[in-house]
């Protein structure tokens, strides 16, 4: 499920990024972020470990804020607003890459946190994640 939602928003946000090229610049620095943490410079071999890292660190991601928070926040409040709230946060960790990134966390966070409340499972968000970034990182020709 996670996976068909990540597929069709990513046609209809790929298409507003390949039209603004503004909320694409940062994508083109996470490679060089990537190497900079690193010290590895190879491109090879950054394209095998990159993806792998965005898998392992998304997965991080969806455990913190939908398996830990959200659920927390759910026995308190209303799903809806732990749905928003957890979304807001997520954009606001994403803040230091850029305004875009922020927006599109936040964005993917009110995605991630239905998924996760409809089917009660960090599998589906993930795989949102995951198709939905990767797709556009490679569309993009970031990896």
């Amino acid at each position: 499920m996670g996976a068909i939602i990540g597929i069709v928003v990513t046609v209809v946000i790929l298409s507003l990024r390949l039209n603004f090229p503004e909320t694409s610049a940062h994508f083109f620095q996470l490679p060089v972020i990537f190497t900079e943490k690193t010290g590895i410079e190879s491109p090879n071999i950054i394209r095998i470990l990159f993806p792998i890292s965005y898998i392992l660190g998304s997965l991080l991601h969806e455990l913190f804020y939908r398996g830990f928070l959200q659920n927390r926040l759910s026995t308190h409040i209303k799903p809806v607003y732990s749905i928003l709230l957890v979304a807001s946060l997520f954009g606001w960790g994403h803040l230091p890459a850029g305004i875009y990134s922020s927006i599109t966390g936040f964005y993917e966070g009110i995605i991630c946190g239905a998924l996760f409340y409809k089917t009660g499972s960090i599998i589906s968000p993930w795989s949102f994640r995951v198709f939905h970034m990767g797709t556009i990182l490679i569309v993009l020709g970031v990896i």
